[in-house]
């Protein structure tokens, strides 16, 4: 079991850490690329706004990666200069000169933050990994406890709005007693779920 030192003193907490960092500016430019095009596009559909909101995000996390592959190379790390020497690493304060740089110094000053902002990083991306899989169990149990609606008027009005909408795929009815409004699951296959009664309830 690897220990909490051990992590911190792993040879990728530096990049890592200057990945995140990178990624605040990368990501308010990817976002100000993504704003700009789709008021270009204002006139498009919904599918071709939404296939630029995907690139912006799949943009990001190339970016990201690029420039973690890029920093793990101990060279292309920010360097302190001590006594000639130059070091990618931890320096201790005691043992620098005192006439340094405000960059050198913003520079250690952050590389000591980068274990702990490594491991806040982590804690959350575990932690909204965990949200992704219990909303998808969840959303699987419900899949389970509906029951197809036998509505042939409501299923030929459904297949007439896609058929506006463009959308291709066959898109079922169904009812579920779990929901208390109409609601949409899955993507491969797309369920629309009404609360138990609703539609007996609705004039024609």
């Amino acid at each position: 079991m690897i220990q909490v030192h051990q992590l911190f003193s792993s040879p990728a907490i530096q990049p890592l850490g200057w990945t995140l960092l990178h990624s605040l500016w990368q990501g308010a430019l990817a976002a100000l690329l993504v704003f700009v095009t789709l008021r270009v596009l204002n006139g498009k559909s919904s599918i071709t706004k939404y296939a630029v909101v995907l690139s912006g995000l799949a943009l990001q996390l190339m970016v990201s990666i690029t420039t973690f592959i890029y920093l793990f190379e101990p060279a292309h790390y920010p360097t302190i200069t001590v006594a000639g020497n130059q070091t990618p690493y931890v320096v201790e304060l005691a043992d620098a000169p005192v006439d340094v740089s405000f960059y050198t110094s913003l520079t250690f000053n952050l590389q000591q933050y980068f274990p702990v902002l490594v491991l806040i990083w982590i804690s959350g991306a575990c932690l909204f990994s965990l949200r992704v899989i219990a909303s998808g169990w969840y959303i699987t149990q419900l899949r389970k406890q509906t029951i197809p609606l036998v509505f042939d008027q409501l299923q030929d009005l459904t297949d007439c709005w896609l058929l506006r909408l463009g959308i291709t795929r066959r898109v079922q009815l169904a009812e579920s007693v779990c929901v208390d409004t109409p609601m949409v699951i899955g993507y491969l296959k797309p369920l629309i779920v009404f609360p138990a009664g609703m539609i007996s309830g609705l004039p024609t």
